[in-house]
């Protein structure tokens, strides 16, 4: 019945049949074509609105668009109009056309008698979170309770609410809703992960805990239950002390995100569970949750992440060489990666931590150029600057640090860094004003620890021990877990030790070995320790600490100075043997000690303590030969001279004192040197070197402790060079000489000089003072000689024959002989020849002293002739002639002799 009148009623149900019998693209078609054949019909408007559903669930959604459009442009007060709105809102959202979306759906939900305004309210909202207005979708959301309290709804558009102002920032808003919709059993388990991460937003991970119990998450389906645990994982991990609980939250996170089918959440879970145990130093869990990532997920959206990961636990673990190979297949794999030049940089790292600083070098100049960020720049000059650094090259060191710094002003280790550089170009106060400047920029640095560390070095090396001490008592009191704290309160130690506060130190230490008994730097404490009683006088305790310290792993130069220290204590002990035995081990064990010099000085002198005397000089003879430029060479050199002075070799003597004297350092040394090299040419007979080389001693070393002695020397080397005038005028501006040697000869010397310039009363004084003031003297028999010859050139014989007899009645030396013979001079000068026989006799046959023997023979001769008695007088001649053929008065006898055959 193509015409009747119901034709068009059978063409809607005919379609509808086909829509409910799920033969859609049939309905579809049937729609279509009654719109064409019934335009005018009643059920047109139901039509059009039944094709766009079908339309809309056949995913034809440009197509159900349009039919909505036209639905609404021709049927706009239709009782159906604010479902086609609504529906409109759908297709439009699912385009992923936003704004419209939010058009229609806000139209839809602003009529309440759409049955479903409530639910187009809700859709606005998230119409607006596509949208990103966070604030307005939680207003849309909020609107609900007010407008529908009695809506199915309310709960989840409060949610909604809530999770909105999480997303824009507004945490105490969100909280206060999030806590309302945890309340709500049907949106308890999403209310409860939106309200931890408000807490964790505002660093408030204790609340996390409380408000996410166990109980809830065993409520919840496992998705969420999920999630939940994941919450709790990343507040633990908040929470420094319950880092490592963290690790087991998020495992379990994992397993029931599996158990969900949700392989990304899971993904995410076992990942933080790797990185956790890799923060906290668990690096076999790391690597196991690692490893069960990339079996379960690789293709997870974290799976580079995780890959750095075990790059990184090889890096922990020094496996540096592993490492570099995972950073490279890391690369490999992931080459576009937005974190690709990290890696690269991390890669380089690993070089650098295997001492492969040339390789970092080439690498980080080929790659510099290809970085674009500012931030690796930074890191790439950091890596730069740390391996010049470690290969010496100060200044490309320093540069490439002080481009770090331009590129990176927050790249705090480039700044580290460059303090250390600045040290050891020796410029401990640019040092300690840039890490200085480091802890004032980075209160929060990850590497602060280091820097007060460092601070208390740079101080320390300028003196500065209250800083010092200020910077290392830092980080022992703010970083309890910083792996520095030993090495720090050793430090102090140090430092106080310094400031001559030798109690404190001695309980900083005590303290420090209890606490740490098994550090690195406990063999080191010991023997500072060791060293520190020492200075207090207590050798016992000293050598028992360092002792202990030698025991406890002391090792390499720093072994070898603590036995240093033990040779030394023995020597203030005076255990000259057990020192020697040290200090011979020590060379014997460690030959490339960079203090073996030292060594052999310090051996050398217990050896000489000990009176081996010649084994001291080959040590001192060893250590001028191997070690030339040694500070102790001088003092091996000025020992060594000593050798030869005592051998009386002065030539071998005068080279090595003044070599000592050249290269002398010590003031003390220089003026013993060049005073011991005037005595070798005075020794020689070199006066006039023994002159110039006293005077220079006089002129250069005006304070020193022998400035009186070579001042004596230098008024000594003149007399001796018969420089009578010069040498009276030395004897004379010198004070009282403290060495009563030089002072009898001082006196006397002054007296002979003065009486051979004929000044006799100031020689009278000079000898008479002698006389008075060492009466027992050796000397004295000599002093009364020159005082008698004195009077004997004043003609004044009775006095010179007094004292010419005092000599000879206490002396039976030349002197005596001399005197004796003198006295027969003045007999002889006052004609009393007969006596002047028997005093010059005594000389001949009482003495023994070739030269007045000799001179008296003569004499005696001579009286024999004044006495007419030729035969005696020829007698006298030639026994002088036979008994002293080398004296200078055999040619005067035998004229003599000629003139008596006569």
């Amino acid at each position: 019945y193509p015409k009747g009148k119901h034709t068009g009623e059978a063409a809607y149900y005919a379609a509808e049949c086909l829509y409910f019998q799920d033969r859609k693209e049939d309905a579809a078609r049937a729609y279509r074509q009654f719109l064409q054949q019934f335009r005018d019909h009643p059920r047109t408007p139901d039509v059009l609105l039944a094709l766009a559903a079908c339309e809309e669930e056949l995913g034809n959604r440009q197509a159900a668009l349009n039919d909505y459009q036209a639905f609404l442009r021709q049927y706009a007060q239709h009782p159906r109009a604010m479902e086609a709105q609504y529906r409109l809102g759908e297709v439009s959202y699912a385009l992923g056309n936003f704004p419209e979306a939010e058009l229609a759906f806000r139209k839809a939900g602003a009529d309440s008698r759409f049955p479903d305004a409530d639910l187009a309210v809700i859709r606005t909202g998230d119409a607006l979170v596509q949208l990103k207005r966070y604030d307005e979708a939680a207003q849309q959301y909020a609107s609900v309770e007010k407008r529908f309290p009695n809506s199915s709804r309310v709960a989840q558009a409060i949610l909604a609410a809530g999770r909105c102002y999480y997303l824009s920032g507004n945490y105490e808003n969100a909280l206060f809703l999030l806590t309302r919709a945890s309340q709500a059993d049907e949106t308890q388990a999403e209310a409860l992960h939106w309200l931890a991460r408000c807490y964790l937003k505002k660093n408030q991970p204790d609340q996390v805990i409380a408000a996410v119990q166990k109980s809830a998450i065993e409520r919840a389906q496992p998705l969420w239950a999920a999630h939940l645990t994941l919450d709790r994982a990343d507040a633990l991990y908040q929470i420094p002390e319950r880092r490592t609980e963290a690790i087991q939250e998020y495992v379990r996170a994992a397993e029931l995100a599996q158990q969900s089918n949700d392989g990304d959440l899971a993904g995410d879970a076992l990942y933080a569970a790797a990185h956790t145990a890799l923060t906290v130093g668990q690096l076999t869990e790391a690597r196991k949750y690692a490893a069960m990532f990339q079996s379960q997920y690789g293709n997870h959206a974290l799976a580079a992440d995780v890959l750095q990961i075990l790059a990184e636990c090889e890096l922990a673990e020094g496996k540096h060489d592993v490492a570099y190979k995972t950073y490279a297949k890391l690369l490999e794999q992931f080459r576009s990666h937005p974190q690709a030049n990290v890696w690269r940089l991390r890669q380089i790292m690993a070089l650098q931590l295997n001492g492969k600083h040339a390789d970092v070098i080439k690498q980080i100049e080929m790659l510099l150029p290809q970085l674009q960020e500012k931030a690796d720049q930074g890191t790439a000059y950091t890596l730069l600057g740390a391996s010049q650094l470690e290969l010496g090259q100060l200044k490309p060191a320093e540069e490439s640090l002080l481009l770090a710094l331009s590129r990176s002003p927050q790249e705090d280790k480039a700044m580290l860094l460059l303090a250390s550089t600045y040290f050891r170009q020796g410029r401990a106060q640019d040092a300690r004003a840039t890490v200085e400047k480091l802890i004032k920029d980075f209160p929060k640095s990850s590497i602060l620890d280091r820097a007060y560390y460092r601070l208390g070095e740079y101080c320390f090396a300028l003196g500065d021990w209250a800083a010092a001490e200020a910077a290392y008592r830092h980080v022992i009191k703010d970083f309890s877990q910083s792996p520095l704290l030993p090495a720090a309160t050793h430090e102090l130690a140090c430092t106080l030790i310094k400031a001559n506060r030798s109690n404190e130190a001695e309980k900083v230490l005590v303290t420090l070995l209890e606490q740490y008994p098994r550090d690195a730097v406990t063999p080191r404490s010991r023997y500072v320790l060791g060293v520190l009683y020492s200075q207090m006088n207590q050798p016992d305790r000293a050598v028992e600490m360092i002792t202990q310290a030698l025991n406890g792993g002391l090792e390499g130069a720093e072994r070898s100075t603590a036995r240093y220290t033990l040779g030394m204590i023995a020597i203030s002990r005076k255990d000259y043997d057990r020192a020697i035995q040290v200090f011979s081990q020590i060379l014997n064990d460690d030959p490339q000690f960079a203090d073996a010099d030292k060594v052999i000085y310090q051996w050398a002198w217990a050896l000489k303590l000990a009176g081996k005397e010649e084994e001291a000089l080959k040590q001192f003879g060893r250590l001028i030969e191997e070690y030339p430029s040694s500070p102790f060479k001088p003092e091996a050199e000025y020992h060594l001279a000593g050798k030869f002075y005592n051998q009386q070799d002065f030539l071998q003597a005068a080279q090595h004192y003044h070599t000592a004297f050249q290269q002398a350092q010590n003031a003390d040394l220089k003026e013993k040197a060049v005073h011991r090299l005037g005595w070798c040419y005075f020794k020689s007979g070199q006066y006039d070197k023994a002159y110039q080389t006293f005077a220079y001693q006089r002129g250069n070393f005006p304070q020193g402790s022998l400035f009186a002695d070579g001042a004596f020397m230098e008024a000594e080397s003149l007399f001796h060079l018969a420089k009578y005038a010069e040498a009276l005028a030395a004897y004379e501006r010198l004070p009282e000489l403290d060495t009563e040697g030089f002072e009898i000869l001082r006196l006397l010397h002054a007296g002979q000089a003065a009486s051979r310039l004929n000044q006799f009363e100031k020689a009278i004084a000079f000898l008479n003072r002698c006389l008075t003031k060492f009466p027992a003297a050796p000397e004295i028999v000599q002093v009364e000689f020159e005082i008698g010859y004195v009077h004997y050139q004043r003609n004044d014989f009775q006095q010179a024959m007094k004292h010419f007899q005092e000599v000879v009645g206490k002396a039976t030396d030349e002197t005596a002989a001399r005197a004796q013979f003198m006295i027969g001079e003045i007999q002889f000068q006052q004609k009393e020849y007969e006596n002047a026989v028997k005093s010059f006799f005594r000389v001949a046959y009482g003495f023994n002293s070739p030269q007045w023997q000799a001179a008296a023979l003569f004499e005696s001769a001579r009286c024999f002739e004044m006495l007419k008695k030729p035969e005696q007088a020829a007698q006298m001649y030639r026994e002088l002639i036979e008994k002293f053929p080398q004296s200078d008065r055999i040619a005067d006898a035998k004229a003599k002799l000629e003139v008596l055959k006569q």
